[in-house]
Parts: C-alpha cells; sequence; structure tokens
C-alpha cells in the first residue's frame, strides 16, 4: 500500500528545508502541556540501508547500470518508482519530527518498515501545517523493513531485525519515549518472509518484543502468540488495540482461513471481541490500528 499519510508529509518538508540529522530530543527544550489527545501517524517507512545514490532504479535503486543514463536514484529517493526508502530521507524526516512535532500525546507507527511501496514512491501532500503541532502518542503500523524483491540480494532475517532496531532508535533518540507513548504494529512485510506469518511463539515476535521493551508497551501472551496486544493511552479514558493482520491475509500460507473455528484469524477476532465489549462495559474509548485486510 502506498504511504500517504503523515510521515509523507514529513518527508516533504524534510526534502525542502531541514538538515537531514535526526537529533536527541534532549538537544533542544520542549514546553509541558496538558494531555490533548494529538498524536503522530507513521507509516511505511521501508528503510533500505542497501540503496546506492546514482543507481538503476530498475535494479531496486541496488545496483549501477552499464548505461549512463539509468542511473537516475537520488539522494532522497527515487519517486515513482519501486526502490525503497534511502537513509538521508528517513533521517530527513525525523530530522523534521524532532523540530517540529514533538508536543505529541502519543505515536502510531503503521504500515511496513522494509522495502517496497516506500517513502520515495508516494506521492506527497499536506494535510496538516508545519508549525505548532500537539501530539501525544504515536501509533506506528508497521512494515518497517524493506521489501524482499531483489533476487540478486534477497532480505535476510537478520536484515528484518535490523531495520527493525534502525526504526526503534530514530524514534527513542527524537521523542522522549517516556511521556509519548510509542504504539507499533505489524505489517505484512515485517516478517522474515513476506506476507508468511505463524501462530504461536517464534523466533521474531521474541526478537521484536526485545526490540521494543524501550517503549514499555503491554506485550504479553497475545503478542508473543500471535503479534497483537492491547496499550492504555489514557487508563480508564482511551486504549489502544494493535492487531495483526497477517492472519486474515490469503497469502499466508502459514495459518487456516480466518472464517474457520480455531484458526489464528479466528482467535483474534474472538479476542477483539471480548476487548471491545470489555471497553463497552468500562465506558472508555478504543482505537483499533492494523495494516490491511485483503
Amino acid at each position: 500500500m502506498f504511504a500517504k499519510t503523515l510521515f509523507t508529509s514529513i518527508a516533504l518538508f524534510a526534502l525542502l528545508g531541514q538538515t537531514a540529522v535526526a537529533r536527541s530530543y534532549h538537544d533542544r527544550p520542549h514546553r509541558r502541556r496538558h494531555w490533548e489527545g494529538k498524536f503522530l501517524h507513521v507509516t511505511d517507512i521501508h528503510v533500505d540501508p542497501t540503496y546506492l545514490e546514482g543507481s538503476d532504479p530498475k535494479q531496486l535503486c541496488h545496483r549501477v547500470s552499464d548505461l549512463a543514463s539509468n542511473n537516475t536514484a537520488g539522494v532522497y529517493g527515487a519517486l515513482g518508482t519501486n526502490c525503497d526508502s534511502p537513509i538521508p530521507l528517513v533521517e530527513s524526516s525525523f530530522g523534521f519530527m524532532h523540530e517540529h512535532l514533538q508536543n505529541v500525546d502519543f505515536i502510531i507507527y503503521t504500515g511496513k518498515s522494509n522495502l517496497r511501496k516506500s517513502l520515495s514512491r508516494t506521492h506527497y501532500r499536506m494535510e496538516i501545517p508545519a508549525t505548532d503541532i500537539v501530539i501525544v502518542f504515536a501509533i506506528c503500523p508497521g512494515d518497517t523493513a524493506r521489501h524482499d524483491r531483489d533476487v540478486v540480494v534477497p532480505r535476510t532475517s537478520t536484515d528484518v531485525l535490523s531495520d527493525h532496531k534502525m526504526v526503534v532508535d530514530y524514534f527513542h533518540k527524537n521523542f522522549d519515549t517516556k511521556r509519548v507513548k510509542f504504539i507499533p504494529t505489524l505489517g505484512n512485510n515485517d516478517e522474515y518472509l513476506h506476507d508468511q506469518i505463524a501462530f504461536g511463539p517464534q523466533p521474531l515476535l521474541t526478537n521484536l518484543t526485545k526490540l521494543w521493551a524501550p517503549f514499555n508497551l503491554n506485550l504479553g501472551e497475545t503478542f508473543a502468540n500471535g503479534g497483537y496486544f492491547t496499550q492504555d493511552v489514557l487508563p480508564g479514558k482511551l486504549q489502544v488495540i494493535s492487531m495483526n493482520t497477517g492472519y486474515f491475509y490469503a497469502k499466508n500460507l502459514l495459518v487456516s482461513d480466518c472464517d474457520k473455528a480455531g484458526s489464528a484469524g479466528d482467535v483474534q477476532l474472538q479476542w477483539i471481541q471480548a476487548n471491545l465489549q470489555k471497553a463497552r462495559h468500562g465506558h472508555y474509548s478504543v482505537y483499533l490500528m492494523q495494516v490491511y485486510f485483503d
């Protein structure tokens, strides 16, 4: 899916006027403020450490073509191609967030962190003013790593975890995550194999639990077995349910269809229903966050 949300707007401003260096949030003062429920939504980062400036976009910006005129990959990406996000683009975007989007209550992180359909191939659009933005939390819906589509340089499980760690470090460095709650979700390109995730304990979920530990998330049994969890943003008033829609993908061959009783998708849907009923009885609001369904 195309990353057409706030992160793309941030990237545009970063290219226009921001220094491509992500500094620590400790480097500048931030006014204390009351809780307003404003949040930052970041999606589909698809960072690609193997991106090569001056390479051929038809080779996914990983290699140089013999024909010099084909080598058009820029410093900040190759718009309109299948290339993913180079590190300078990601750093510039986080630099903009650091400068202009500190006063949020939480962060939502969705989409994909790995290669493919990344910031570098999106259509930029502005949906919010660039100044005086107050954010209380951030939601980050997945898809962090690059897409595994280069047969010459196939993506490895080590690459996936490295991409996740890189993005975690960017968020941790640029936001006071003790104050601003960071809430991620898995994308269909965040697994070791594209679109493929089994139900039950597995190395990917174990490693993500360790990587996301600094954010103090409620990663209990449901995350250990299925990659989904609930997170209180404002206890008694607002909760986020972070889903794992990988169990609803027709392309996921590791689980049964979600309409079958006892399947991974069915178990998750029953869990969601139970949490929504609990929220209704408790009179608090719930945000459902996910990547997408088939």
